[in-house]
């Protein structure tokens, strides 16, 4: 399997994990509708259920934040230079080099500024971004890279 067809791969699985957390997550709720003392056989309470529900996408969407930038900073370091830029920068550069669409890098890059907001606990800094779309986008920017690297 070619490089880049193993890193969408990658993130899409992301994506499918994440989608099988929502269903987990929808399934908890219903169970301690059932039963609110559920979760206290595992030591937790419903804040933490409260917590895990309104984090998850946030948590998903670092890691497929994560798997990106993994992806950007192989290719970087195997065809390019062995140097650490910051990702704005390597975004813009490998967009460059690639020849990708603004509105592809654009796109990409939102996803960068919104994981960094949330990471920084600054959501004021950038627009929401939702997992489905960081998904598409950064699957996209990807289909821009070489088929090995």
């Amino acid at each position: 399997m070619k490089q880049r067809e193993r890193r969408i791969i990658r993130l899409n699985e992301v994506f499918r994990e994440y989608q099988a957390a929502q269903v987990a997550v929808r399934m908890l709720a219903a169970e301690l509708r059932r039963d609110p003392s559920f979760l206290n056989a595992f030591n937790l309470q419903a804040a933490d259920f409260k917590r895990l529900k309104t984090n998850t996408e946030a948590t998903y969407l670092v890691r497929m934040q994560a798997e990106f930038e993994g992806g950007l900073r192989s290719i970087w370091v195997s065809t390019i230079r062995d140097t650490y830029p910051p990702m704005s920068v390597l975004l813009q550069s490998l967009s460059a080099r690639r020849s990708i669409p603004v509105q592809v890098t654009e796109n990409a890059d939102r996803a960068r500024k919104f994981r960094n907001a949330i990471v920084h606990e600054d959501s004021g800094r950038a627009g929401a971004v939702s997992m489905q779309d960081a998904a598409r986008w950064l699957a996209l920017y990807f289909s821009y890279m070489p088929a090995n690297w």
